[in-house]
């Protein structure tokens, strides 16, 4: 719809349907990371975008899965929109109870509108894949895991039965899902933790995770990036001692509080430092 054109579409993931609803669209700029990262990443998603043959000839699957770890508060979240903003693609949030049906369905109603979705059931043998591959529109629709470090061994080896496509998703789905004969040609995944020394080990093994993201505190240049977005022109931050660094969402929290003549000096921002010992 034109009215949305500007609007990010967000899927919940359930276990029978999914119901959507839309954010406004994040510009990549707009996020505070170094800019080595913002052009690494840059660069990945314009090759993704644009060389879908480089992929078939050589028999890799056309997906990219990008891997966002860091403490609380980092931006992970703020860089999903902001990538999902950049590839003009809709975001398929998953959950607890996420199924694999659930996903196809919503998966193949973005890509294929005219096909109604893929409607999964356990008469169909073709694969996933294969049901994907008939799409013709060239979208790259998100696909977040979050809170991935939750998906453990122990959900890789439970006893549901492995081709009850309704039951929500384990680890060994999501591992198919991403890298194996079931990963959607053009998809893009996102795993997101707090914790990446819990991950299990399948889930970041060479070849399954494109592109490794740390997330972590900001120093002084982009301390001084982030207060020129919210207040341009009054120099927030610009005496502040070189070394500091603070956690992105606690000075998004202090900058908000410089409205209605509010004023915040360099010593609050002195104040949010973490400890990088």
């Amino acid at each position: 719809h034109a009215d949305n054109a500007d609007k990010l579409t967000i899927y919940s993931i359930g276990q029978d349907y999914s119901p959507h609803y839309f954010l406004n669209k994040r510009s990549l700029s707009s996020v505070i990371i170094s800019k080595d990262v913002k052009n690494t990443l840059m660069r990945k998603l314009q090759f993704f975008k644009e060389n879908a043959d480089w992929y078939h000839k050589r028999g890799i699957p056309h997906k990219l899965a990008i891997l966002l770890h860091g403490r609380p508060g980092t931006g992970k979240s703020s860089l999903v929109k902001a990538i999902a903003s950049e590839m003009n693609s809709p975001i398929l949030y998953m959950s607890g109870n996420s199924s694999k049906s659930a996903l196809m369905d919503t998966y193949g109603e973005i890509t294929n509108p005219s096909s109604n979705g893929f409607a999964y059931n356990s008469n169909d043998t073709s694969s996933i894949s294969n049901k994907l591959s008939r799409s013709t529109a060239m979208v790259h629709p998100v696909i977040v895991i979050e809170e991935v470090d939750t998906l453990n061994a122990q959900s890789r080896e439970d006893n549901k039965d492995k081709y009850d496509t309704s039951a929500p998703m384990r680890l060994r789905d999501y591992l198919n899902l991403i890298d194996g004969i079931e990963t959607p040609p053009g998809a893009i995944f996102i795993l997101t933790t707090n914790y990446v020394e819990r991950l299990d080990p399948a889930i970041i093994r060479p070849s399954r995770i494109d592109l490794n993201i740390l997330m972590d505190s900001i120093d002084k240049e982009l301390i001084c990036e982030m207060c020129d977005i919210f207040y341009p022109g009054e120099n927030i931050g610009r005496t502040i001692r070189e070394d500091i660094e603070v956690i992105p969402a606690a000075l998004q929290d202090l900058l908000l509080c410089h409205t209605n003549g509010n004023k915040i000096d360099d010593v609050m921002i002195e104040n949010l430092a973490v400890d990088k010992s």
